[in-house]
């Protein structure tokens, strides 16, 4: 695999793993993928034996933002992702500063 911002190849890469994880039968829950380990653009020496990344993605992730900033963000989305529909998260316990604040957390008890 190789670095990369082209959201293409996060989507694929992020359904790719669902595929190989899914197990007919068991309950699932909405889970989310968590991105990390950012580096800029070029500073990872290529895998020789890695696939060619996408050539060209520049113009069409920008031209994605710009459309995104000027008419709000989810104006212009790839076909795969939700439009929106029928879920939200649950956020009704979630605290004001969750990612702040260490006085916004719940306090739990044990007895």
């Amino acid at each position: 695999m190789y670095s990369t911002d082209d959201t293409r190849d996060l989507f694929q890469a992020a359904i790719g793993s669902l595929r190989a994880l899914y197990r007919p039968g068991p309950a699932y829950a909405k889970a989310g993928v968590v991105l990390s380990q950012f580096v800029e653009r070029g500073a990872i020496t290529g895998d020789l034996f890695a696939p060619k990344p996408r050539s060209n993605i520049e113009p069409l992730m920008g031209l994605m933002d710009a459309i995104n900033a000027k008419h709000g963000r989810g104006a212009v989305r790839f076909g795969r992702e939700n439009a929106g529909g029928s879920w939200t998260m649950r956020q009704e316990l979630l605290s004001p500063a969750y990612t702040t604040s260490w006085q916004g957390l719940p306090k739990a008890r044990c007895f």
